[in-house]
């Protein structure tokens, strides 16, 4: 399938729901005024995709792969602080699970993308 925008493409309405997942987390780490943390983690989440749409703008096949390659990164920046939060015991368990999970589905959907790409244009 042929994407004209980058909203089409799986991955970053993947990414923005994710961002929407979050913001409990995120809200509730400004309500403790957390907000070295909660503009941490927003920011790790909406590099994710901003990376995914800079990449695709760039019309630059290599140039698309880099930038998902760093959406990647930024979707383990986001799971490593959501270990944290479970430590500290931000969310029950089981909503810091799903996060987690809904983070491995993104970051796995990157290397796919990522893997597609190169395989097909090289």
């Amino acid at each position: 399938m042929l994407y004209i925008t980058f909203e089409e493409l799986p991955v970053w309405k993947e990414a923005d729901t994710l961002l929407e997942a979050l913001r409990p987390l995120i809200d509730a780490a400004r309500h403790r005024r957390d907000y070295r943390f909660a503009e941490q983690l927003r920011g790790a989440s909406l590099s994710i995709m901003n990376n995914i749409a800079e990449g695709f703008e760039r019309k630059s096949m290599k140039e698309f792969v880099h930038h998902l390659s760093i959406a990647k990164g930024s979707a383990g920046e986001v799971r490593s602080m959501l270990h944290v939060a479970r430590r500290e015991k931000q969310l029950p368990e089981e909503e810091i699970e799903l996060l987690i999970n809904a983070t491995q589905d993104v970051s796995r959907q990157l290397s796919q993308f990522m893997k597609y790409l190169q395989r097909r244009f090289g």
